[in-house]
């Protein structure tokens, strides 16, 4: 797969968080971006940073080893901004099924030329992304052409099409203030953390941030509550990066076809 399964399993809700390692804070970014690529666009000052690698579980809270170090669990990751507790663990089927459909949406999104589309034609389209090699046949056949062609033909999707300048995987690593991702943290810390914006794309001089999700949820409200704070920081990471305010942010739900607006 080209991108990294956490997100997309957690946003699945197909993998059993507290079963898995510890691992370090990273947004599901599918490569890694060194400081000195964004170093010119970002101002880091690296000894005000926390070393976000995790070490210990400690399950009456967020630990601090050291000074520079900051604990922290999958299962305290899965429950924080970019994430959730999932319920209990499905079939090992299931489980690869789940992931794999939320990765391969994001990769469609990613792939699939911004053109106005047909029912048929977008089909078409994902048919020749197997003929390129983008996708298998397998993999292909996991995609929800329906599920495309309605975001395409949504309101944003019609604005994203019409866009004169659109970024797509868009890569950030900087710093932001600890407590803002985890209120046991202690004033003056800061967390590092690496991510990759789904889309943005420029309106009136502004950028509209979309980000993709196929969780199973019942309402755009629970989408809401699950990562405001992670939109947060992913509007401040785009302004940050570009110069350039956000006029809003979206994000879009694959299964409930529609696109919910982040105040």
């Amino acid at each position: 797969m080209k991108r990294r399964f956490q997100e997309r399993e957690l946003e699945a809700g197909t993998i059993d968080t507290l079963n898995e390692p510890i691992i370090t804070v990273d947004t599901g970014a599918k490569r890694a971006v060194s400081d000195a690529i964004l170093g010119q666009a970002i101002k880091i000052d690296p000894k005000s940073s926390v070393n976000v690698e995790a070490k210990n579980i400690n399950p009456a809270g967020l630990p601090i080893t050291e000074a520079s170090d900051v604990t922290v669990s999958s299962d305290e990751l899965a429950n924080s901004v970019f994430g959730r507790k999932p319920q209990a663990l499905q079939s090992e089927e299931d489980v690869l099924t789940g992931a794999q459909w939320g990765t391969l949406m994001h990769e469609a999104m990613q792939w699939l030329p911004l053109a106005q589309y047909t029912q048929a034609s977008l089909t078409k389209e994902l048919d020749a992304l197997v003929m390129k090699g983008t996708f298998t046949e397998e993999e292909r056949n996991l995609l929800s052409d329906t599920s495309l062609y309605k975001f395409f033909s949504s309101d944003l999707g019609q604005r994203l099409i019409n866009a004169k300048r659109i970024e797509r995987e868009l890569p950030f690593s900087m710093l932001f203030e600890g407590k803002r991702v985890y209120d046991t943290l202690e004033d003056g810390e800061n967390l590092f953390l690496q991510g990759i914006i789904d889309t943005a794309f420029e309106e009136d001089g502004e950028w509209v941030l979309v980000d993709y999700k196929t969780d199973r949820v019942k309402s755009g409200e629970d989408l809401i509550k699950r990562y405001k704070i992670q939109m947060d920081l992913y509007k401040e990471a785009l302004q940050r990066l570009t110069g350039m305010p956000v006029k809003a942010c979206y994000i879009y739900s694959f299964r409930l076809h529609d696109a919910i607006i982040i105040d």
